[in-house]
């Protein structure tokens, strides 16, 4: 009986305890129940560039390209290194006769070299290594081409935001003059076709209301789909709309993106890639050497039929090209042909880059100059409205003097809206069209990140996929 009190008594203490501490643990000293889960993450954009790095297929594709490269050169290497063999055999006849023994065997090495006169292997060696710094060049225009439309999809993200709140303050506005309007009417101071034309635009309102509450949700699924985001993410507002960095010339941009540019580096590397496949391809008509060593150690039953029971010999052989359908000559002519492709390929780009960065500084102005001019008349549209409104309801203006003025307000702001964004973008673009985009964005994580060494090597890479 007293055992059973004991082990009553213990269990309700213990039980006691668990329960104060787990009631303390979930609820902090302000009384409200902590969610780790819930907890919102806030992102820059450079937060987001680190994740896309990390995390985007079309980088990991691209590094993969890089990995097979560098193999190539491996491959490449290993024709420059003679080939070492072993061999073993052995032999049971089952009837003894005067040509057999009765068993026997051998065994040894064999060393085997094969090269053409005229260096041909060595050429295809430098090739691979070139290709090696062209995959790279990719990789560096791939995560470009990408960490851009992550830019683009954050600032379509942070200007729809805009868009809403825009949306929803013109809904308020136009909800307030309806009342104003319902007031009027109940004292018979305003036709009853002023309430309808104000519940015409508040409809026409609230559907915009509607379609940029839908764009926004577009473009969170958007940039969530390029960067690996949790859900119900935050997004950080940039430091600041204006850039502050001097432009130099359109003669200068355009020299710094012929000098900068990853896409015209490839196809610098590819040009030269395509004048050794010449030498490459020419080097078939030459002849060929080969040297091979062989040792091989023999045995037999009974021992005396082999007398010489270790050998060794080395053999030196010169092949000469003779005729082989023409597939030579084929060769080197596709080869000078894909030479002549890279070239003119070199030269459009060329000019396409000039024309490019031309057309991002001209962008970058005009968005410039809209978003200084949409500024002020944003200015002059708000005290518009304001004072429309207060001669309304004095009586002295008209429900269309209200609307138009509700029309231009709203006009200002999106106009504005969509300018501020337009310029952020252009900046972004010129910087792409310059060539410095990549190289701004790793030195802006250093400076977030000063242990960042740089993007993951193609060979560490380890994605375990999106969540679903």
């Amino acid at each position: 009986m007293l055992l059973k009190c004991l082990w009553r008594f213990f269990a309700l203490f213990f039980l006691s305890i668990s329960i104060v501490s787990g009631s303390s643990a979930q609820t902090p000293e302000n009384g409200s129940p902590k969610n780790d889960a819930g907890a919102t993450s806030v992102f820059s954009l450079t937060d987001l560039y680190k994740i896309a790095l990390q995390h985007a297929e079309q980088i990991k594709i691209a590094e993969k390209e890089l990995l097979i490269a560098e193999k190539d050169e491996d491959r490449a290497f290993a024709v420059l290194v003679p080939s070492l063999t072993a061999f073993g055999e052995y032999k049971r006849y089952d009837e003894a006769k005067i040509s057999f023994p009765e068993s026997s065997q051998a065994w040894g090495a064999r060393l085997d070299q094969r090269f053409t006169l005229n260096g041909r292997e060595l050429t295809g060696f430098q090739i691979a290594k070139d290709n090696i710094e062209k995959s790279r060049f990719d990789l560096d225009d791939a995560r470009t081409g990408y960490l851009f439309n992550v830019a683009a999809a954050y600032y379509s993200v942070l200007k729809n935001q805009k868009g809403l709140e825009i949306a929803e303050s013109d809904v308020k506005r136009l909800t307030a003059y309806k009342k104003a309007i319902q007031l009027r009417l109940d004292l018979k101071d305003t036709p009853k076709t002023e309430l309808y034309r104000a519940e015409a635009e508040l409809s026409g309102s609230e559907t915009a209301l509607v379609a940029a509450a839908n764009r926004l949700r577009y473009s969170r699924i958007t940039l969530a789909r390029l960067v690996k985001l949790p859900m119900g993410y935050e997004l950080e507002l940039p430091d600041q709309i204006k850039s502050e960095r001097d432009y130099p010339s359109t003669e200068q941009l355009i020299k710094t993106a012929l000098a900068k540019r990853v896409d015209l580096k490839s196809l610098y590397m590819a040009d030269k890639i395509s004048e050794s496949e010449i030498d490459y391809y020419q080097g078939a008509h030459w002849p060929t050497l080969s040297l091979e060593g062989v040792y091989t150690g023999l045995d037999s039953e009974p021992e005396s039929y082999y007398p010489d029971e270790d050998s060794l010999h080395v053999g030196l052989s010169l092949n000469f090209p003779i005729f082989e359908g023409g597939l030579r000559s084929a060769e080197v002519s596709q080869a000078r042909a894909r030479k002549r492709q890279v070239e003119l390929r070199l030269k459009d780009l060329a000019k396409q880059v000039r024309v490019e960065v031309e057309q991002t500084w001209l962008e970058l102005q005009t968005a410039e100059s809209a978003m200084a001019s949409l500024e002020d008349r944003l200015k002059s549209a708000q005290e518009n409205y304001t004072a429309v409104s207060q001669r309304y309801q004095h009586g002295l203006a008209d429900s269309l003097d209200v609307i138009d003025a509700n029309s231009l307000l709203l006009q200002s702001e999106e106009g504005l809206l969509e300018a501020k964004y337009n310029y952020m973008l252009s900046v972004l673009n010129l910087e792409r069209a310059e060539g410095i985009f990549l190289d701004n964005i790793r030195e802006k994580i250093r400076k977030q990140s000063p242990e960042y060494e740089g993007e993951n090597d193609s060979s560490d890479l380890e994605y375990e996929g999106e969540d679903e």
